[in-house]
């Protein structure tokens, strides 16, 4: 796996933000199984690596991530740490259990709390900007995290049925 050509700001902000996710991350209770963190972090991982795909490269070329090089070890960083931004996210809202409009709530300010943390990482130019606009972020954000959401509770409904608990 390729190294930057130069080490500079947006890789230090990749290592430093990721320890700090990663030690998160395993310092929240285990409130999942196996499988259910396993197919978590997929979805942490394939989602922002399709997204970029899509829109970082050709033919929209809206952004680039870090040095807009071919892809090299600290893009495996940083989609690593998106994965494990899914297991807290998803992690908290377990916890939480919102129901009715606190859902929305909860995916709002996550969706927010999202949104200032791409900013942050545009700041140390992880992602650098083309035609794409931080205010374009955020819906993405909360279709993301809704069907994140939506994944979790199939994921959930599935595990219950297979344990005789459904509802239905």
């Amino acid at each position: 796996m390729p190294l930057p050509e130069t080490f500079d700001q947006n890789e230090i902000f990749v290592i430093i933000f990721f320890i700090i996710t990663f030690f998160v991350a395993i310092k929240l209770p285990k409130r999942f199984s196996l499988s259910t963190i396993i197919l978590i972090l997929l979805i942490g991982l394939v989602v922002p690596r399709i997204s970029d795909h899509l829109l970082a490269p050709r033919p929209y070329d809206l952004y680039d991530v870090l040095d807009g090089e071919p892809f090299e070890l600290f893009e495996i960083i940083i989609y690593i740490f998106f994965a494990l931004t899914s297991y807290i996210f998803l992690n908290i809202y377990d916890r939480l259990k919102p129901k009715g409009i606190n859902i929305m709530l909860f995916i709002l300010i996550s969706s927010l709390i999202g949104t200032i943390i791409e900013y942050i990482m545009a700041i140390f130019n992880v992602f650098q900007y083309k035609e794409w606009e931080i205010q374009y972020s955020f819906p993405v954000y909360l279709l993301v995290q809704s069907l994140t959401i939506l994944t979790f509770h199939l994921i959930q409904y599935d595990k219950s049925c297979k344990n005789g608990k459904s509802n239905l």
